[in-house]
C-alpha cells in the first residue's frame, strides 16, 4: 500500500497533470480579475487550496478547481518523491540535485511568501510621525483601553468575525460584543437638521443635499466651508446643475462634465490674495493650470450670469452661501439603525455593492451591542470611513475607545516626515523629484537618523521595505508610503542562484569529460 503511494507521487503522469491543471487555474484567474478585481482573484484562486464555483467568462460555473496551494503542495510532493527514487547523490549528479533544490526552494518560498507577507501603507504629513501603517484591505474592530497613562491595551477582532453577526467573546475584553447587523460596504451620512434647505441639483457629486447655512467665521485662519449652486446653459439649453464647494477630503471627486467632447471641472477655492472665495473651472485635470478660469465671490450673487470668452457655456448663479454645511438626504435604501451611543447616533446607512478596483477599498459598517453581566449596555453604529474622535465608554472603572478601523501594523520605531517633495518637469505631470525625507527614531536601538525615501530607492529596516508610492491631491505636504513585510523575500534569489550553480556545474561536468575523453583518444 505505502508502495504504491508512493509509486503515485513519483509518477510523470502526476506531474503533467498537475500542470495542466496549473494552466487551466492562471487561465480562469487571470479572465475572473474582469469581473472580481485583481485582488480578489489572487485571493480565491491563487491563495486558495480549492476554488468552489469559478467565474468563467460571464457565468459561474458549478464545478470545483484545485487551488494554488493545492497544485504548490503537489507538485512539491512530487518533486520530492521523484528525487528521491530516481537519483542518487554521487558526484556526476551534484548539479541536478542542486537544479532540484533550486526549485523546491522556489516553492517553498512563495508559499511562505503568500502566508506571511503582507503589504500595507503609511500616510504622513509634514511633521506628523507614525509607529504604524494601515492595510490596504483588511478591516478590525478594535477595543483600547486607554487607562494607564504609559502605555494602551488593544484588543482586535477581524472584520471576518464581524460578518458573520453572532457574539463575539475575547478574555481580554469585561464585555462580550454582540453583532447586529454588518456591511460589508456602505456610506454614512448624517441626518439633516430640520432648518437645512434641500437643493435639487441634478448633476455631481452632491445630487438632493441638503444645505445648512452658517454664520460668518470669526477667525482669520477660518475662511468657512463656502458652496454655490449653479446652473451651466449654452444658448436657451440648460445643461444642468451643481452644487460646488471646496473638497471636503483627499478623495472627494471633483464636479465634472463634458461639453462639446472635451471634459471640465469646477470647485470652490480660497485664495486671500485674490479676495478670497473663488469659482474656478478649467479643463479636466488642469486645475490650477492654464485653462482655469476664476471669478470671484462678489459675483456670485444670486441670478448674476457669469461667462468667460474662453468657456463654451454660462453659469447662472442660483444661490451661494459664504459659509455651510452640506448634507446628503436619506435614499429609498437608506437605513436608520438604532443607535443609542456614540458619535454616529444621528446617522443614517446607505448600503453600496463591494468594490473590486485597485483603486478603491470597501469601507465596512457594522451595529454592534455591548453587554456585561448587568445587561446591555447600548448599540452603537461603527464605520471603518470614521475617522474623527473615537466612541468611548467607561466600565468597571477603565475607560475604553472602540472604532472599526483599518487593519494597523505596529512597529516598535516610528517614522516622522521632515519634507515631502514632488518636482515635475516643466510644463508636464512627469515626476521629476518624488521623495520623502524622514526621521527614523528606535528606542530599543538607540536610533535617530534622518533617511531619504526616492523613487527606486526605498528603505529596507528589519525585514520591512518602505517604498516612495503616492501623494495627496489635495495637501501638497502629504507623502503616501507602500510598506512591504515579506519574510521570505530572498528565497527567489538563493533559489535562482542554486539552478544556476547546478546548470553550471553539469554543464562543465560533461564538457570536461568529453574533452578528456577525446585527449585520451
Amino acid at each position: 500500500m505505502v508502495n504504491r503511494i508512493f509509486k503515485f507521487f513519483c509518477s510523470l503522469r502526476l506531474t503533467v497533470t498537475l500542470l495542466c491543471f496549473a494552466v487551466v487555474l492562471v487561465f480562469v484567474g487571470t479572465l475572473a480579475q474582469v469581473h472580481e478585481g485583481l485582488y480578489a482573484a489572487q485571493t480565491r484562486y491563487f491563495k486558495s487550496w480549492l476554488v468552489f464555483e469559478p467565474t468563467i467568462g460571464n457565468s459561474v460555473w458549478p464545478i470545483i478547481l484545485p487551488g494554488g496551494y493545492l497544485l504548490g503542495t503537489l507538485l512539491l510532493i512530487n518533486l520530492l518523491a521523484a528525487h528521491i527514487k530516481r537519483f542518487q547523490f554521487t558526484s556526476k549528479k551534484i548539479g541536478i540535485h542542486l537544479i532540484h533544490g533550486g526549485l523546491i526552494l522556489l516553492l517553498l518560498g512563495q508559499l511562505l511568501t503568500d502566508m506571511l507577507s503582507h503589504e500595507s501603507s503609511m500616510r504622513l504629513f509634514e511633521g506628523s510621525r507614525s509607529n504604524y501603517s494601515e492595510d490596504y484591505r483588511a478591516n478590525e474592530f478594535v477595543m483600547t483601553d486607554t487607562s494607564d497613562s504609559t502605555s494602551d491595551k488593544v484588543v482586535s477582532i477581524p472584520e471576518s468575525l464581524l460578518a458573520e453577526k453572532g457574539e463575539i467573546r475575547h478574555e481580554a475584553l469585561p464585555v462580550t460584543l454582540r453583532v447586529l447587523n454588518y456591511w460589508q460596504n456602505c456610506d454614512v451620512q448624517e441626518i439633516p437638521p430640520a432648518q437645512a434647505v434641500p437643493v435639487k441639483a441634478d448633476h455631481g457629486y452632491y445630487r438632493d443635499s441638503s444645505v445648512l447655512a452658517l454664520p460668518e467665521p470669526t477667525s482669520e485662519s477660518d475662511h468657512g466651508h463656502p458652496a454655490v449652486f449653479v446652473e451651466l446653459t449654452s444658448g436657451q439649453k440648460t445643461l444642468g446643475s451643481f452644487l460646488v464647494t471646496t473638497p471636503a477630503a483627499q478623495d472627494e471627486p471633483p464636479q465634472t462634465f463634458s461639453i462639446g467632447g472635451k471634459d471640465y471641472a469646477m470647485t470652490m477655492l480660497f485664495a486671500p490674495m485674490l479676495g478670497g472665495n473663488l469659482l474656478a473651472v478649467s479643463r479636466a485635470g488642469d486645475m490650477g493650470g492654464e485653462s482655469m478660469v476664476t471669478f470671484p465671490e462678489a459675483d456670485l450673487a444670486k441670478d448674476k450670469e457669469l461667462q468667460n470668452q474662453s468657456l463654451p457655456f454660462q453659469l447662472r448663479v442660483k444661490q451661494f452661501w459664504s459659509n455651510c454645511r452640506i448634507y446628503q438626504q436619506p435614499g429609498p435604501k437608506s437605513i436608520q439603525p438604532k443607535i443609542t451611543h456614540g458619535a454616529l447616533a444621528d446617522c443614517f446607512v446607505n448600503p453600496e455593492p463591494p468594490v473590486t478596483d485597485q483603486d478603491h477599498r470597501n469601507l465596512p459598517g457594522a451595529v454592534v451591542e455591548l453587554r456585561n453581566g448587568k445587561g446591555s449596555l447600548g448599540t452603537w453604529l461603527l464605520w471603518a470611513g470614521y475617522d474623527r474622535a473615537l466612541d468611548s465608554l467607561k466600565i468597571d472603572g477603565h475607560t475604553y475607545q472602540m472604532a472599526l478601523q483599518f487593519k494597523r501594523y505596529y512597529k516598535p520605531y516610528s517614522i516622522a516626515l521632515l519634507k515631502f517633495s514632488h518636482d515635475r518637469y516643466k510644463g508636464t505631470d512627469t515626476p521629476k523629484n518624488f521623495s520623502s525625507r524622514i526621521r527614523l527614531v528606535n528606542p530599543q536601538s538607540n536610533e535617530d537618523r534622518d533617511v531619504l525615501i526616492k523613487m527606486n530607492n526605498p528603505l529596507r529596516y528589519r525585514g520591512t521595505t518602505y517604498y516612495q508610492a503616492g501623494f495627496d491631491k489635495v495637501r501638497p505636504d502629504v507623502t503616501i508610503l507602500e510598506v512591504v513585510t515579506n519574510p521570505g523575500w530572498l528565497t527567489p534569489y538563493l533559489a535562482c542562484v542554486l539552478v544556476a550553480a547546478g546548470m553550471v556545474y553539469q554543464f562543465m561536468s560533461h564538457l570536461i569529460g568529453f574533452a578528456t575523453k577525446r585527449r585520451s583518444a
